[in-house]
């Protein structure tokens, strides 16, 4: 039916569906990846419901995504019942049957539209395809008198599918006799308005013409001072000599301006006047600087640097100063367009004219470094005076000049008590003394710092073992200042020290002198320490295991065999094995403690290993065993070693699903 029918010209598509909505065919045919089911579609209901022809409403084709409408007639057999429908597609933008209509032209630019009815139409065909299946506006009747930017249209309803043409002349080619006869008319007003303007303004320039040169010029000075001014300074009347004046006054102001800018320009100060209103009229350049602000932002542009949520109450306050008669001094600090923050020093006065105030002036200054080094500087004291560590500062030649609160508790001084007297010679012992002379100062000198330690001596000749830092401060030339020393007294972590250490050599050579085999293990599972026997049974030096890995030591057999009770000893718990070993033509067994090593906290940093060689235990218990098994008399098996061999053969022909045969002799007189 497809290949022989003449349906081609006509439809854009035409597709044969089974009444469960599935496509059978399609002309011309298609090849879609995902098979398309069309039950979803009103024509496709209503034509297999009604068995009549129905057209769809405009709609966008599942296959292409293009707008199409769809014709459908039910497809029946003999007896009259719908086994199929058969749908034929128009595409919208393409110039077949319906798409003739929109390249019809009316006039010049008037065209024609198809457009659904109802209370939501839509375009079917327009001009204009991006409007197909959009929106169309109603059908107004209007007033064309009243309205004439308004398109005149006329419709006409097309049969069938309950459609509407339009057709439409754009309001402009309408009214266009009308708007020329009216555009003719207000030209003509024009033109004689203009005539009688040009005619008087020629005569009232020529006799106002040099004073209105006079008042440009003053107008232009007062907006910019520093323009260029175009005066006729030559005339011998009345004009010529007001001009010459008034060009002698505007040169001699220029200058004072001249030299009062020079004098801002040059000022480290910010300098500012404001209006009444509070805008800035007037900054010079180091105001611009200190704000990090653009001279076009320079009329509120400081608000932008403080933060959001405090601007209106700094406008607000800002604006009652400028409106007051009294001075300002505030310090504001402010974050820059670069992110930098900056402290600044406000001082304003007001200006008053005729008793009035119109605003006020003031300067500005840049405080921030001095602001941090002031902050610094409190910080340190607090520092100084808060620490335990001692904190002493001299001159050049070691005379004393500062020592913070701790120093002087330690050499039983007042806090108030002077001590300009005293020198390093007196906190320091002789040998300290030789040792600053070699070591510590050409150190601190050449590096600027020198970190170790030192005994310090207080005043009552009291040794004192610290940890000593000195510093060397020099100045912007690199002169040398000042000494500043920090010490910790560490008696008692050197006592302590020592002491750790006498009693790990101590636990050591205990370690040392047991005959079981000890390790310490971390979580990392390498080695922390171990004994001589672990040396003696695995042949190696304790110097090349620390901080080995476990497995590379004892060798991939034996870790595969002990990882599961690593992994228990590492959970917490406790963990015991027995491990035979063999060496050339004999047989040893370990018998091998995990122990959980812990932490200040609780947590499991480690274990500890510790094992006993239990052969001759071993070989006592093989030997006890073989006795209860074996008759001693004849060495045959008994009737216990009998009765554990049958168990044997029985469980391993069970697991190996073979049979197991038993033969029974009875020998007479035998006991």
């Amino acid at each position: 039916l497809f290949a022989h029918s003449d349906t081609r010209t006509l439809f854009d598509e035409i597709v044969l569906i089974a009444p469960d909505g599935r496509v059978v065919a399609t002309d011309p045919p298609q090849q879609s990846p995902v098979p398309v089911n069309l039950a979803d579609r009103d024509f496709f209901r209503q034509a297999l419901a009604s068995g009549e022809a129905v057209t769809s409403a405009p709609l966008l084709a599942r296959t292409s995504g293009r707008p199409v409408v769809r014709l459908a007639v039910p497809v029946k057999d003999g007896s009259g019942r719908s086994i199929a429908v058969l749908a034929a597609g128009i595409d919208l933008l393409k110039p077949k049957v319906l798409g003739h209509i929109a390249d019809a032209h009316i006039g010049s630019t008037g065209y024609y539209a198809i457009a659904t009815r109802g209370d939501h139409p839509v375009y079917v065909i327009h001009p204009d395809r991006r409007r197909v299946l959009q929106p169309a506006p109603p059908v107004l009747i209007v007033d064309p008198t009243e309205a004439w930017d308004t398109d005149v249209v006329t419709r006409k309803l097309v049969r069938g599918p309950g459609w509407e043409l339009r057709a439409v002349l754009p309001a402009e080619e309408a009214f266009a006799p009308l708007h020329h006869a009216r555009q003719r008319l207000l030209l003509q007003m024009l033109l004689l308005a203009l005539a009688s303007g040009v005619l008087a303004w020629f005569g009232s320039d020529a006799l106002l013409r040099p004073l209105g040169r006079l008042l440009a010029a003053m107008r232009t000075l007062r907006a910019s001072p520093g323009a260029a001014m175009k005066l006729d300074l030559h005339g011998s009347d009345e004009q010529g000599e007001l001009a010459r004046e008034f060009d002698a006054l505007m040169r001699e102001l220029h200058e004072r301006q001249a030299e009062s800018a020079a004098a801002v320009d040059a000022s480290p100060l910010g300098l500012f006047r404001t209006d009444r209103e509070g805008r800035m009229t007037y900054v010079n350049e180091a105001y611009l600087r200190m704000h990090g602000l653009a001279r076009e932002d320079a009329a509120t542009g400081w608000l932008t640097l403080l933060r959001e949520d405090l601007r209106a109450k700094a406008w607000a306050n800002w604006q009652r100063t400028v409106q007051s008669a009294e001075p300002l001094q505030v310090l504001q600090r402010v974050r820059r367009a670069d992110a930098t923050e900056a402290v600044l020093s406000v001082r304003t006065a007001p200006i008053i004219v005729d008793g009035r105030v119109v605003g006020h002036a003031g300067t500005l200054s840049d405080i921030t470094e001095r602001a941090l080094a002031e902050r610094a500087q409190r910080t340190l004291t607090v520092i100084f005076d808060a620490t335990t560590d001692y904190v002493v500062q001299a001159d050049r030649r070691g005379r004393i000049t500062y020592m913070n609160p701790a120093s002087r508790r330690h050499n039983g001084l007042a806090p108030d008590a002077p001590v300009g007297h005293l020198s390093y010679a007196d906190l320091n012992p002789p040998e300290m003394l030789e040792r600053y002379r070699r070591e510590i100062v050409p150190t601190a000198l050449a590096q600027g710092v020198w970190v170790g330690e030192t005994i310090a001596l207080d005043l009552s000749g009291q040794r004192t073992v610290c940890s000593h830092m000195l510093i060397a401060h020099r100045d912007k030339r690199g002169r040398l200042e000042h000494f500043s020393a920090i010490m910790r007294d560490i008696s008692v972590e050197k006592a302590a020290a020592q002491a750790l250490a006498r009693n790990e050599q101590t636990l050591r050579s205990l370690a040392d002198t047991m005959p079981a085999i000890v390790a310490v293990i971390d979580r990392q599972q390498r080695y922390r320490f171990v004994n001589a026997s672990f040396e003696r049974w695995y042949q190696v030096s304790r110097d090349t295991i620390a901080g080995r890995a476990v497995r590379d030591v004892i060798g991939e057999p034996e870790y595969r065999y002990s990882e599961p009770y690593i992994e228990r000893v590492l959970a917490g718990e406790d963990a015991v094995y027995d491990k035979a070993f063999h060496e050339r033509d004999s047989r040893r067994h370990l018998e091998v403690h995990y122990t959980p090593l812990r932490a200040a906290d609780g947590s499991v940093d480690g274990y500890v290993v510790v094992a006993h060689d239990i052969t001759a235990r071993k070989e006592e218990e093989q030997r006890l065993r073989e006795l209860t098994r074996v008759d001693p008399l004849t060495g045959l098996l008994n009737r216990n070693g009998f009765d554990e061999h049958l168990r044997e053969c029985a469980d391993r022909a069970q697991a190996d699903e073979e049979l197991l045969a038993l033969l029974y002799i009875d020998l007479d007189h035998f006991k």
